[in-house]
């Protein structure tokens, strides 16, 4: 369990650190063939901005794509670990994954978001169960 906590804990630094990978990977080769497209093919209409618990709106295309197959249900496990009433509706649960990430890569308490965005009635998220929750997004969503 220690391992595993460690391990999931550098992986929620590594997003931190790279901003769930944005930014490049280094090969400046693909650079110039992307922005050598015509401008044209783009899409007029703006993305329809989501709300944030953090306040603030993303774009619905900053979001990274939704888990599928075994990375759905690693990340459904992780949070089912941590309280089953988070994947109570499992679709939310990844929407509110794909939020979250969103949050890690740019927000400065993503462990307050967490605790908003996660909320169960009833009960509080404490610290911990937040920072679990982080790691798992990270881990099984921002990371794909």
């Amino acid at each position: 369990m220690r391992i595993r906590t460690s391990v999931a804990a550098a992986a929620v630094l590594a997003v931190t650190l790279t901003g769930c990978g944005a930014g490049g990977s280094g090969d400046d080769k693909a650079e110039p063939a992307a922005s050598s497209a015509p401008t044209a093919t783009k899409s007029a209409a703006p993305p329809t901005p989501t709300k944030s618990a953090g306040g603030g709106a993303e774009k619905s295309g900053d979001l990274p794509a939704a888990p599928t197959g075994t990375k759905r249900a690693a990340l459904l496990a992780e949070l089912k670990a941590v309280d089953p009433a988070l994947v109570a509706d499992e679709d939310k649960a990844v929407e509110s994954a794909r939020e979250q990430c969103a949050d890690i890569k740019s927000d400065s308490d993503p462990v307050g978001s967490a605790k908003t965005r996660f909320a169960v009635p009833g009960r509080t998220m404490t610290d911990k169960e937040s920072r679990e929750v982080n790691v798992a997004v990270a881990t099984f969503v921002c990371l794909q």
